[in-house]
C-alpha cells in the first residue's frame, strides 16, 4: 500500500477540474461529487471525498462502490436546537502543512459564518505516511451573550450511508472511556472504535475516536444510522470568546487488512491520547455488594485467603455521610481505622473505595490548588488508617456543582484520579471496577482482546469485577482466560472452585490471531532472551477457526515451526478447528541445539525464561527458569541431527555419560524443579 499522490496536490487537480464559487449546501448536496468542490485523496483502490462547501464526506473503493456517504457535522445545544451544514451557509476554506503526534500532513479548515452568535469550523487533516485522516469540530462564541452546547458530532450518518455494507461485510468494535486516564471496557461503555470488513470486497473502513479525557465520546449505529459525538454533562456554557473542540475522529479507509487497521489505532491512541495513569499491579481482591456490612466482608476475606487472595476492599457506602470519614453504623465500625485493622488481623491488605471529589467541607472543585491540599490531608488520614490500595469510584458530585466550577463530568473525575495518585505515596489508586464479567468464557476473551490492544498503546486498563456464586466452579478454559486479562481484578461473592489455580500462577501477556472475532478463540504469545525472539506459544480455545504458521504474528520474518508438549515432537500440519483447549509450542527453526519450552503451563514456561544465551565459541547452552512450575513437568531441549551432548550440569548435579544418551528423537529433557530450572549444556557438532 503506498500514498499514491500528496493530499495538496489531489486537491489542486480535483478543484482545477471543477473550480466555481461554492454552492449553498443545498443545492450542492443534489449534484453529483464530480461537479461539486471537493478535496480527493487516494490510498490505493480507495480515495476520501472532502466537500469544500459543506464538510460533507464519503470513502470510495474504485469507480463506483462507495462504502460510507452523506457523513454531515452537526452541533446540539443546550436549549435542544442542531446546527448542521445547512443552516451555516458557504463556508472560507482554507488548507496547508501541519504536523502533530503522529506525524506530517496538511489540514484543509472549513470555517463557517456565525449562527446566531456560534461560529463553527470543520477541520481534516491527512498524512504524508498514515493511512488515515482525522476529523474535529470546533466550535467559538462570537456573540454577546453565553451559549450552552451539549453535543459535538464531527461526523452524523444517514440511514443509507453503510448501504454498501451487506450480509457478507463483517463489523467489530471495542466499548470503551477513558475518563480516569485508565480504560474502563465493557458493553455499558460507549463504543470508541467501529470497524467494517468484507473480505469479498477486501475492503475495510474504520472509524474511531482520539480522547482527549475531558469529555465522554462515543460511536453509535442504530437502523443503519448513526453519528460521531462528544457529549457535554451538564452542557458547557460558552462565554463570549470563549471555544470548544470535539474529540478527534480517526477514519481509516485505505487499509483492507482489518487487523493492521486496528494497529494503526493502536499506534495513533499511543501518540494522541490524553497522557494515561501510572501502570498499576495486577492485583486481585475481594470485596462485597455496597449493601453488605462490615461482618460480610470479613466472612469474605477469611474466605479468599484461603483460596490464595491477600486483599480486600470495602465497598462504596462506608461513610455515615459523604467527606465525613466516619464509618456507616450499624454497617460499619465509625471508627473505620478500627474496619481496617479487624481486615489486617485477619492476614489480608485491606483497600477502601472513595469518592474522590468529597471533603468534610463540601465538594472539591478538582484541579484546584485548594482540592490538592484537600486531597492530600484525606490521603494521609487513609494511609494512618491502614489503607494499602485505593478504589476511586466516578464522583456523585451534582451537575449543578460541576456547572459552577465550569468543568464536564468525565474531566472532573479525571483531575480528581490524578490528584489522588499523585497524593498517594506508594499505595496503588485504581480506578473502580465497572465492568463486570461473569465466570464464562467468552466476555474474558472479550476483555482480554480489547486490554491487550490497549497495553500495545501503553494504557493499563481499569479493573473487572467478577461476580460469583460460589457453588459453581471455574472451568480450566475460564481460567486460562481469565489469565490473559492484564489488569487488576475485583472478585465478588465467596470463592468459586477451581479458581485457586488461577490466583497461583501468573498472568500471560498474549495477543488475539483472530481480531475480527469479539471473543477471539486464537491466542499467540512471543517470548524474547536477550532482545531476540526466543519462541512462544498459541492457545486455540474451544471453537478456534482452523489455522496454520502463516497465521501467526511475527515482529520479524522468523522461520518457526510447531511442536507438541506431550513429547517436545515437531508438528507442522494444518490444525482443525479446536473441540477443546490446546496450547502448540511455537520456536524459532535454528541449525544449533535450543530450547523448545515446558511440557506444561499456559505459556509452557516461556514467560518465566530469566536466562538464555547460546555461546557459539564452547557450544554450550545456559539458561534458567524461574519456578514454581505449574505442573509437574520437564523442559525440552531440540538437539538437530549432526549435534550431540558431551557435557552438562542440570539444576547444579554434573550429567552422567548414561544420561547424556537419552535423546529421543532429538530432543533432550530437563525435570522443572520447585524453586528454578537451570542448565548448563555442551554440544559437539560432528
Amino acid at each position: 500500500m503506498k500514498l499514491l499522490c500528496s493530499p495538496l496536490a489531489l486537491w489542486f487537480a480535483v478543484s482545477l477540474a471543477t473550480a466555481a464559487t461554492p454552492k449553498q449546501p443545498s443545492v450542492a448536496a443534489e449534484k453529483p461529487w464530480a461537479l461539486r468542490n471537493h478535496f480527493t485523496f487516494t490510498l490505493d483502490a480507495f480515495r476520501l471525498e472532502y466537500a469544500e462547501d459543506t464538510a460533507e464526506w464519503r470513502v470510495v473503493e474504485g469507480e463506483s462502490t462507495v462504502l460510507a456517504e452523506k457523513a454531515l457535522f452537526a452541533v446540539e445545544l443546550g436549549d435542544g436546537r442542531t446546527i448542521t451544514p445547512a443552516q451555516c451557509g458557504p463556508p472560507a476554506t482554507t488548507w496547508g502543512k501541519a504536523s502533530n503526534a503522529l506525524g506530517d500532513g496538511a489540514e484543509y479548515v472549513l470555517q463557517f459564518a456565525p449562527k446566531d452568535g456560534l461560529q463553527v469550523t470543520h477541520r481534516l487533516m491527512t498524512y504524508k505516511t498514515q493511512p488515515y485522516a482525522l476529523i474535529r469540530l470546533s466550535v467559538a462564541n462570537t456573540g454577546a451573550k453565553a451559549i450552552s452546547v451539549r453535543k459535538l458530532c464531527p461526523a452524523v450518518f444517514g440511514a443509507s450511508s453503510f448501504r454498501a455494507w451487506g450480509a457478507p461485510g463483517r463489523s467489530g468494535e471495542w466499548r470503551f472511556s477513558l475518563g480516569t486516564g485508565y480504560p474502563r471496557l465493557g458493553p455499558e461503555q460507549p463504543c470508541v472504535f467501529k470497524l467494517f470488513h468484507d473480505p469479498g470486497k477486501k475492503a475495510t473502513l474504520a472509524l474511531g475516536i482520539l480522547p482527549d479525557g475531558n469529555a465522554p465520546a462515543s460511536i453509535e449505529f442504530s437502523g443503519g444510522s448513526g453519528e460521531v459525538g462528544t457529549t457535554y454533562a451538564p452542557a458547557l456554557e460558552l462565554a463570549p470568546g470563549q471555544k470548544a473542540e470535539s474529540e478527534t475522529l480517526w477514519v481509516s479507509y485505505g487499509t483492507p487488512d482489518p487487523e493492521q487497521v486496528k494497529a494503526y489505532f493502536v499506534a495513533a491512541l499511543r501518540g494522541m491520547t490524553a497522557p494515561a495513569g501510572p501502570a498499576l499491579p495486577q492485583m486481585t481482591w475481594c470485596s462485597v455488594p455496597a449493601e453488605a456490612g462490615f461482618e460480610q466482608l470479613l466472612m469474605q476475606a477469611k474466605a479468599w485467603r484461603e483460596a490464595g487472595v491477600g486483599f480486600a476492599l470495602i465497598p462504596a457506602g462506608w461513610e455515615s455521610a459523604p467527606g465525613s470519614l466516619k464509618g456507616n453504623a450499624p454497617h460499619y465500625p465509625k471508627s473505620m481505622a478500627k474496619a481496617l485493622d479487624a481486615l489486617q488481623k485477619e492476614g489480608v491488605a485491606p483497600g477502601l473505595t472513595i469518592d474522590p471529589l468529597t471533603s468534610e467541607k463540601g465538594w472539591l472543585n478538582p484541579g484546584s490548588e485548594e482540592s490538592k491540599a484537600a486531597v492530600a490531608e484525606r490521603m494521609a488520614k487513609f494511609r494512618d488508617w491502614g489503607a494499602q490500595f485505593l478504589s476511586v469510584t466516578p464522583s456523585a458530585i451534582p451537575d449543578e456543582q460541576l456547572a459552577a466550577f465550569g468543568v464536564s463530568r468525565q474531566e472532573a473525575n479525571r483531575r480528581a484520579m490524578a490528584c489522588f495518585a499523585e497524593a498517594g505515596g506508594g499505595i496503588p489508586v485504581f480506578p473502580s471496577a465497572e465492568a463486570t464479567l461473569s465466570g464464562t468464557l467468552e466476555p474474558w476473551l472479550e476483555a482480554a482482546a480489547s486490554a491487550g490492544w490497549m497495553l500495545e498503546s501503553g494504557i493499563t486498563p481499569a479493573p473487572v469485577r467478577l461476580v460469583l456464586d460460589g457453588g459453581v466452579p471455574i472451568s480450566d478454559d475460564v481460567v486460562a482466560a481469565m489469565r490473559l486479562w492484564p489488569a487488576a481484578i475485583e472478585a465478588v461473592g465467596p470463592p468459586a472452585p477451581g479458581l485457586g489455580r488461577f490466583v497461583a500462577c501468573p498472568r500471560v501477556q498474549a495477543h488475539c490471531i483472530d481480531t475480527i472475532n469479539p471473543s477471539p478463540r486464537l491466542w499467540q504469545a512471543s517470548f524474547k532472551a536477550g532482545g531476540v525472539f526466543a519462541g512462544g506459544a498459541v492457545l486455540a480455545f474451544p471453537g478456534a477457526p482452523a489455522w496454520n504458521v502463516a497465521d501467526l504474528r511475527m515482529e520479524q520474518d522468523w522461520n518457526v515451526v510447531l511442536w507438541r508438549p506431550e513429547d517436545g515432537a515437531y508438528d507442522t500440519a494444518p490444525h482443525p478447528e479446536a473441540q477443546k483447549l490446546e496450547i502448540h509450542g511455537v520456536t524459532p527453526a535454528l541449525d544449533r541445539p535450543s530450547l523448545l519450552g515446558a511440557s506444561c503451563g499456559l505459556a509452557l514456561h516461556l514467560d518465566r525464561v530469566r536466562e538464555l544465551s547460546w555461546d557459539a565459541n564452547s557450544n554450550t547452552l545456559r539458561g534458567i527458569l524461574a519456578g514454581p512450575p505449574e505442573a509437574d513437568g520437564a523442559v525440552y531441549i531440540a538437539v538437530p541431527d549432526a549435534w550431540s551432548l558431551v557435557s552438562g550440569v542440570v539444576n547444579g548435579k554434573d550429567l552422567r555419560r548414561g544420561e547424556m544418551r537419552k535423546l529421543t528423537g532429538n530432543r533432550f529433557s530437563v525435570k522443572l524443579e520447585e524453586k528454578e530450572t537451570r542448565f548448563e549444556l555442551t554440544f559437539k557438532h560432528e
